[in-house]
């Protein structure tokens, strides 16, 4: 199955730097209900250790909620599980980078 599903070549050579390749997409697909059920836990802990450090802390209290936060890196964790990077994945993440600038 082809996991890299775009014809855009500006964003296939993103793809490449990152050191995405269809190998490493079908690997977290491969554990995909493994991993998405502890999604929730791992967030919360991360920020856990995010809201421990004052000016993280002192951050996420002026720019934004953290139950804002913490849904917006579950949805993250769980599109990276899903193993597929098409034009729908792409627009999604740069209108999300777009609406935080």
């Amino acid at each position: 199955m082809k996991r890299i599903r775009t014809s855009d070549h500006s964003r296939l050579e993103q793809i490449k730097l990152t050191g995405i390749t269809e190998d490493r997409l079908a690997f977290l697909s491969q554990y995909k209900t493994t991993l998405i059920p502890i999604i929730p836990s791992v967030v919360d802990e991360l920020y856990d250790e995010l809201l421990a450090i004052d000016e993280l802390r002192h951050f996420i209290d002026n720019h934004s909620t953290l139950t804002r936060l913490k849904e917006a890196q579950k949805l993250y964790l769980e599109q990276c599980f899903s193993g597929i990077i098409d034009d729908a994945y792409i627009v999604g993440h740069v209108s999300t980078v777009s609406r935080k600038r």
